[in-house]
């Protein structure tokens, strides 16, 4: 400030500036250091925190602070004198707004807001010569020795000692000169900084003390022991007593002359002049909140140079992506493409947790919700809860899940049974021959077992096929997300950069030993048009397979002829003339050629789900939807990957980059010379 000429020159403030402006552009956050002070009532804490500042403060007689008060120093180049904001005081009515006052009325403001709370009082202090800096006013404490007017809260010291407490604050105690021994603040500091690392204690009125010493191995054994308990980082000051409206440097330059010419009668070891004086005080604590910014110096430099670094690397990744958006690497690309995506497919049908079954995976009731329940004879839901379905509450995807499908379809289909079959049926299938003839009743039972039999199957198969179609077509989207994890993976390691997620290059070497050469990564974003058409190239095949599946369980469904000789082996009934004979004859022997139809139409319809349905999944998949991406011919492949919009936008990002490597290293060079500048001042 005004009074900081005699410390520091005028130019590192500017560097000063220059340097955290670079930090905020960078998003690098430095905290401005904050000095607590503390002291009991009437020991001139007060006066010290002015004579740190340069400027007087409290231009009130008798002052004594009962709240925290926050001094926010804030360097501002176009304060050329200091410019005063007392903040709102949320803990009154009367203090609503923020306030701007002079200097000299700030003492008697101060004194209108100065009563006992917890909540802080804060005053901005804008000026050109000071670095960004916290000081904070502590109340002052009523320690036994020190007199008070006003009995202060019972909590108050706590609430001195909860200001302390944060580990980056400075803590500055104050207090009167006194033997060794007599201190009242060392066991209070020590309470919150017990090895008193970040800890400096003040002793003013050093004069006054003075005059109990009259020969000089006291004098030194006092200052010997002071020193040494407080962890060599006392000061022994004096300070004017009356308050004053302008803080005067002279006059306290004055008064530590005259304090030296005492100790100079007293012969005084010199080892401790250092320790002696506001001036040896201020400079102490600049140069302490200076150290922590120059140690936060190369916080930002790694920070600034990281993010060069980055923007390098992804401007060469975009310019090698450039030079490579041809029709012969995009072809390459597409192939590569196309070959993680199956092998996506083929793991999730074999069986793999890279798809993440808790988040992807369904329940059986989850199946059912999206794909509906299976259908009896009459059109009514059947309840398959309290079958034994494995795997019934368990999240899984893929080849589990279409397993479970086909248990649950053997299980509904074993407890399908054949309903009563009325007597005019009987007699219509027996057709023009007699009941009563034995091989038209076979006929007859035959017939009806087929009838029922496609009945209660039909809405099965298309419900089973429906349900296969769905758990097939949820796995692309798992397989595209087991991609993207896979190339994050790959991506990520002790040396990677900053990586972005439109940059698909990857590095492979020539089998020959040739160069390396860059080629295209598809990320699964990166080009929806082509992504979408792979997808679509599978859904269709996934369809097809359906189907053809479909009508190979439709083959199941033999005719009556061959049903009724094949069972010719069944007790075939006899003669009956009774027609409610007939009737349980013909029921008899029609359920059980349906039992002998259910079973082998369950058993062959999961065999032919397995072999026309799961099994082309695999090998014929593969064939079918690589051999028509790279049959793509050069227009439709480019249309596909937006090659001309891509190129453009490439081109775009390409200029973009540049312009901020370029504007990194402006930053950087400002940097250098500003960080150098604040590191190395000339005093």
């Amino acid at each position: 400030m005004a009074a900081q000429g005699d410390l520091y020159p005028p130019s590192i403030y500017d560097a000063y500036r220059k340097v955290m402006n670079l930090a905020r552009d960078m998003n690098t956050y430095i905290q401005a250091p904050e000095i607590v002070f503390v002291g009991p009532v009437s020991h001139q804490k007060s006066a010290i925190i002015e004579a740190f500042v340069g400027h007087a403060l409290f231009d009130v007689k008798g002052w004594s602070t009962k709240r925290p008060i926050h001094f926010k120093l804030l360097s501002n180049p176009e304060c050329a004198q200091p410019r005063v904001t007392i903040k709102r005081d949320y803990s009154s009515k009367n203090f609503t707004t923020d306030v701007r006052v002079e200097l000299k009325d700030l003492g008697s403001e101060l004194q209108k807001r100065n009563s006992y709370s917890q909540v802080p009082l804060v005053v901005d202090f804008e000026f050109k010569d000071c670095w960004n800096l916290t000081l904070i006013d502590a109340p002052d404490l009523a320690l036994s020795g020190a007199e008070t007017k006003n009995p202060p809260p019972e909590d108050l010291q706590q609430r001195v000692e909860d200001l302390m407490h944060p580990p980056h604050r400075i803590i500055v105690s104050v207090e009167e000169a006194c033997d060794w021994g007599k201190s009242l603040m060392l066991d209070v500091v020590k309470k919150v900084d017990q090895k008193l690392d970040r800890s400096v204690f003040i002793y003013t009125k050093l004069q006054r003390h003075l005059k109990n010493f009259t020969e000089t191995q006291p004098l030194n054994q006092f200052f010997s022991s002071t020193c040494q308990g407080n962890g060599e980082k006392a000061f022994f000051v004096d300070l004017l007593e009356d308050a004053e409206p302008t803080f005067n440097l002279a006059k306290h330059t004055e008064l530590t002359k005259a304090t030296f010419e005492l100790l100079e009668q007293l012969k005084f070891d010199r080892r401790y002049e250092a320790f002696i004086g506001i001036q040896a005080l201020r400079k102490h604590l600049w140069d302490a909140t200076w150290k922590i910014y120059q140690d936060n110096i190369p916080t930002v430099q790694n920070r600034l140079r990281a993010l060069k670094s980055g923007s390098e690397q992804q401007l060469s990744q975009l310019q090698a992506r450039l030079t490579g958006m041809d029709i012969f690497r995009l072809r390459s690309a597409a192939s590569n493409f196309v070959m993680n995506f199956l092998q996506s497919i083929e793991k999730l049908i074999v069986g793999t947790l890279d798809g993440n079954p808790a988040q992807n995976g369904q329940t059986l009731s989850e199946e059912k919700m999206f794909a509906g329940e299976w259908y009896d004879i009459n059109g009514e839901v059947i309840d398959s809860t309290s079958w034994d379905i494995p795997y019934h509450d368990t999240k899984i995807y893929g080849g589990q899940q279409y397993e479970r499908l086909l248990a649950e379809f053997r299980a509904v289909a074993e407890h399908i049974e054949m309903t009563d079959i009325p007597l005019d049926d009987i007699a219509t299938s027996a057709g023009p021959q007699k009941l009563n003839n034995v091989n038209a009743l076979a006929w007859s039972a035959s017939d009806l077992a087929r009838r029922q039999s496609m009945r209660a199957f039909l809405p099965l198969i298309d419900q089973l096929v429906k349900r296969s179609i769905m758990i097939m077509q949820r796995l692309p989207d798992i397989a595209l997300k087991m991609m993207a994890n896979a190339k994050a993976k790959s991506r990520t390691g002790p040396s990677a950069g900053p990586v972005r997620s439109a940059a698909l290059l990857s590095r492979t070497g020539s089998a020959f030993g040739q160069s390396q050469q860059a080629e295209f990564d598809i990320g699964v974003d990166e080009f929806p048009f082509f992504t979408h058409h792979v997808k679509d190239l599978y859904e269709s095949f996934i369809n097809t397979v359906a189907e053809e599946c479909r009508d190979k369980c439709m083959d199941e469904f033999y005719c009556t002829r061959l049903i009724y000789w094949e069972n010719t082996k069944l007790a075939a009934p006899s003669s009956k003339k009774d027609a409610g004979d007939v009737k349980d004859a013909v029921q008899g022997l029609a359920s059980k050629i349906f039992d002998s139809i259910k079973e082998r139409i369950t058993r062959n319809i999961l065999l032919k789900c397995h072999n026309f349905f799961l099994a082309p999944m695999q090998s014929p998949l593969w064939g079918e939807i690589q051999s028509k991406v790279s049959v793509l011919s050069n227009p439709v492949l480019e249309e596909l990957f937006e090659a001309t919009q891509t190129t453009q936008r490439l081109k775009d990002e390409e200029k973009t980059l540049q312009m901020i490597l370029e504007k990194f290293g402006q930053q950087e060079s400002l940097f250098q010379a500003a960080s150098h500048a604040f590191s190395h001042p000339a005093r």
